[in-house]
C-alpha cells in the first residue's frame, strides 16, 4: 500500500515523452529497500559470509539514498511495483527477443526507477524455497535475481515419475513455507511476497559451462529455458505452479489441462497444466 501510494503521487507520476521513447520525468518503476531475514542470512557459512550488511550483496544493501538525491533516479534489481502503462510504452519492442543478457539496469534506463529506502522488503522467501527443495532432494543451483533455479535428478533413466513427485511436492512446501511469511508479514504491515513457480521434465547439460576464465555450474539447454518462460505464465493465468505437458504425462499426481498458450522462444503454443482447484 505504501507504495503504492508513493507511485500515484502527482510528483511521481510517469510521465512518457513519445519523441525520446522513455519516460522523462516521475517514475514508472519503485524500487523498495530488499533486506534478507535473520534466519536467511545464518543458514550456512556461505550465507553468513555473503548475505546482510557484512557481505558484497548488491540487492539487500542498497540503503543509501545518494544516488537517488544526486541523480533522482535509483537502480532497479528486479523487486518493487510499476506503473504498467507507463513501462510498456517505455521499453515495448525495444530489443529483440532473447538478445538482453541482463535486464535490470536496462529496464531502469527506459522506465525510470526510484530507490525508496524507507519502504522495506524482507527478502525471506529465499529461506522458504531453498528449504523446500533441500527436503525433496533437489538441488538449488543458482539465484538469478529475484528467481531460483532448481533441479530434481532422477535416480532411473526410466523412471521419472519419483523425481517429478518430489518437484511438485517441492514446490507446495514452498508455497506452504512462503504462506506462513506471509501471514507474519500481515501483521506487521509489510507487503506480501507473491511467485510463480514452472516445473518441467526434460534433459540439460550439466556441469561447469563458460569462459576459460569464468566458469558458472549450472544447467543449460531448452528445458532450462521452457520451465522459464512456463513460471513467466503464472502470472498471466493466476497460478502459483504450472507444470508443462512433458511433466504432466509423467507425473501421477492429478493435474489439469489449462489450454494451449504461446511460449515465448517457440513456434507452436505449449500445453500448460496446474493443480485441481
Amino acid at each position: 500500500r505504501r507504495l503504492v501510494g508513493t507511485i500515484t503521487h502527482p510528483l511521481n507520476r510517469p510521465r512518457y515523452d513519445k519523441q525520446q521513447g522513455r519516460v522523462t520525468e516521475g517514475y514508472a518503476i519503485l524500487q523498495p529497500r530488499v533486506s534478507i531475514s535473520l534466519t536467511s542470512a545464518s543458514r550456512s557459512l556461505f550465507a553468513r559470509i555473503f548475505s546482510g550488511n557484512t557481505g558484497v550483496d548488491p540487492y539487500t544493501t542498497a540503503v543509501s539514498d545518494v544516488y537517488q538525491d544526486l541523480f533522482a533516479e535509483g537502480s532497479y534489481t528486479g523487486k518493487g511495483l510499476y506503473d504498467v502503462d507507463a513501462f510498456e510504452m517505455a521499453l515495448a519492442d525495444r530489443v529483440p527477443e532473447n538478445s538482453l543478457l541482463s535486464h535490470d539496469l536496462f529496464e531502469s534506463l527506459y522506465a525510470r526507477a526510484a530507490l525508496v529506502t524507507d519502504i522495506e522488503l524482507l527478502d525471506d522467501y529465499f529461506d522458504a524455497i531453498v528449504t523446500s527443495v533441500e527436503a525433496h532432494k533437489g538441488e538449488t543451483l543458482k539465484f538469478m535475481g529475484d528467481g531460483v533455479l532448481a533441479i530434481f535428478p532422477a535416480a532411473d533413466d526410466d523412471d521419472f515419475a519419483a523425481s517429478s513427485v518430489q518437484a511438485l511436492e517441492a514446490a507446495l512446501e514452498g508455497l506452504e513455507r512462503l504462506g506462513h511469511i506471509n501471514k507474519a508479514r500481515r501483521e506487521s504491515d509489510q507487503p506480501e511476497v507473491r511467485i510463480g513457480i514452472g516445473l518441467h521434465l526434460g534433459e540439460v547439460i550439466f556441469g561447469n559451462v563458460g569462459a576459460a576464465d569464468r566458469l558458472d555450474f549450472t544447467v543449460i539447454g531448452p528445458a532450462v529455458n521452457l520451465a522459464s518462460r512456463i513460471e513467466g505464465l503464472t502470472k498471466r493465468l493466476l497460478r502459483p505452479i504450472l507444470v508443462s505437458s512433458a511433466f504432466a504425462r509423467i507425473c501421477p499426481r492429478p493435474l489439469v489441462s489449462l489450454g494451449f498458450h504461446p511460449v515465448r522462444g517457440l513456434f507452436e503454443p505449449e500445453e500448460v497444466f496446474g493443480l485441481p482447484e
